[in-house]
């Protein structure tokens, strides 16, 4: 109805009081209709939104092959794709939003209620990548972290495996946290006890290599300590999984003979590790692809329900960093 009340349009039965309470409360909560700026090549653009930290990290080939996903995705459906870092401050918007013509936002990475609500409030759609809102009023696609914790303990238990160790992502990222809890109930369900190496806080926003070189240190401490050995370790992505195999192997374990290792995504290069890396297949271009879908819906169907959308996680790829005891 409020997308009715700024089109003005009067022949769908909304009476005046009605029309003067939407436009009360868009007064009231500080909505401001969005200007559009009209590009001399008319030209459609959405913007690619990059959260603290995804920029750091944008050589990540989990985030590379997301992005071929929404180029192709975009491209079919005669939109281009701007890239921005929303690292601007409360009350401020990116300038690209006032400046240029843009349709929608595709989120990807942290983005807090405040800047929601700030896009909100200039009529601009948005759709979360790999993320979801608490509210639950936003689009999303996301792959299930929680079904991938759980398919990776019972690969390992099939393997033989019952001590096996959890490589934790950082509080913040909702496909950690949807992982570790899928690993924790899968695990109390087969009577095993869990152990989890937390995200070291120092290495900030960053789920990398740097962060599992840091777990794999915390682990061989805890090795040293413990009476039942750890026989197998998750990691949370791909990449903190290979951190912490370049500095086990550098310590002189012997992989996998000594311990397996699993991670999360099948990124490019997880084949070239050293043993090649056992893992997860995540969607990635699927989610790319699936967002433009999503948000162009939304733009096409501004007063449509918002929609979660949940990828499975069910698939392995067996290489040669698990074996079987």
């Amino acid at each position: 109805m409020v997308s009715h009340v700024l089109r003005g349009r009067t022949d769908l039965g909304i009476n005046e009081q009605t029309r003067q309470r939407v436009l009360n409360a868009m007064r009231d909560l500080g909505y401001r209709p969005r200007q559009r700026v009209t590009q001399p090549s008319g030209e459609q653009l959405l913007a690619v939104s990059l959260g603290p930290g995804i920029i750091d990290s944008f050589a990540n080939p989990f985030h590379a092959q997301v992005m071929r996903g929404l180029h192709d995705g975009a491209s079919a459906c005669g939109y281009h794709l701007m890239l921005i870092e929303t690292a601007f401050s409360e009350g401020d918007l990116h300038p690209v939003l006032a400046e240029r013509r843009i349709e929608g936002v595709l989120q990807i990475g942290l983005m807090d209620e405040v800047k929601l609500q700030q896009l909100h409030n200039v009529g601009l759609p948005v759709c979360l990548i790999n993320t979801w809102c608490r509210q639950g009023d936003v689009d999303c696609v996301v792959i299930d972290g929680h079904e991938a914790g759980r398919v990776a303990v019972d690969y390992l238990f099939d393997q033989g495996h019952r001590h096996i160790a959890h490589l934790s992502g950082p509080a913040f990222s909702v496909v950690s946290n949807w992982l570790r809890e899928g690993y924790e109930q899968r695990m109390a369900e087969l009577g095993l006890a869990p152990i989890v190496i937390e995200f070291p806080c120092q290495m900030g926003n960053e789920i990398d290599r740097a962060a599992g070189q840091e777990m794999a240190r915390e682990y061989l401490t805890r090795r040293k300590a413990d009476c039942h050995a750890v026989t197998a370790i998750f990691g949370t992505n791909d990449q903190v999984a290979m951190g912490a195999m370049e500095l086990l192997v550098a310590t002189g374990l012997r992989l996998p003979d000594e311990l397996s290792i699993m991670g999360m995504g099948d990124i490019v290069g997880a084949d070239c590790s050293i043993p090649p890396l056992s893992t997860l297949i995540a969607p990635k271009y699927e989610m790319g692809r699936l967002s433009v879908e999503r948000l162009i819906s939304r733009i096409g169907q501004p007063d449509q329900l918002p929609q979660r959308t949940v990828l499975p996680m069910n698939k392995i790829c067996r290489r040669q960093s698990v074996l079987q005891i």
